[in-house]
């Protein structure tokens, strides 16, 4: 079976989208985040039964605040570590531990994803060991593996801006 891993921010008023805060409120920042979370949900729907999918939530101990927006069907888990790399590296760690032969990680900040860009990178698994989905900027907004390859995030992998998963 395959693991798909969305990490992100929990919407929390001035925590989150806190680039954006020049020109919105902390709490018009926090809904975007959801708007942006709902928008990923409804492209899962397409994936039900073909994937698992997990969240990997910050801050730890604040789910509460979006299980009224939090499909059933989605397992969540706190993200550990200390900088965005190791947190992605442990949250593919986790899905890998738990028995799932491919893991895909993607980000909050991805408003044109369409449920077959994430086919596409489980696909590509199937041959290569490592799928990574770039974005205009030269960084990625997707990172698939098949077991952990830990070097992917060493800080050379650029993932956007910290604030961006």
């Amino acid at each position: 079976m395959n693991g798909l891993i969305l990490m992100t921010r929990i919407p929390i008023p001035g925590q989150t989208k806190t680039r954006l805060m020049n020109v919105l409120t902390g709490e018009e920042c926090a809904q975007l985040h959801r708007c942006f979370l709902m928008d990923l949900f409804n492209v899962f729907e397409y994936l039900r039964g073909e994937v698992d999918i997990f969240l990997a939530y910050t801050p730890a101990g604040a789910l509460h605040l979006i299980e009224d927006m939090l499909p059933d069907y989605i397992k969540a888990f706190p993200q550990e570590g200390e900088d965005l790399g190791e947190r992605m590296a442990n949250a593919i760690e986790h899905v890998l531990n738990e028995g799932y032969e491919k893991a895909v990680l993607i980000g909050s900040d991805i408003p044109t994803i369409e449920p077959e860009d994430i086919k596409e990178a489980f696909k590509l698994l199937d041959d290569n060991h490592i799928a990574l989905g770039p974005t205009h900027d030269g960084g990625y907004y997707l990172v698939g593996m098949k077991r952990l390859y830990k070097d992917v995030f060493d800080g050379n992998l650029k993932m956007g801006e910290e604030e961006r998963i």
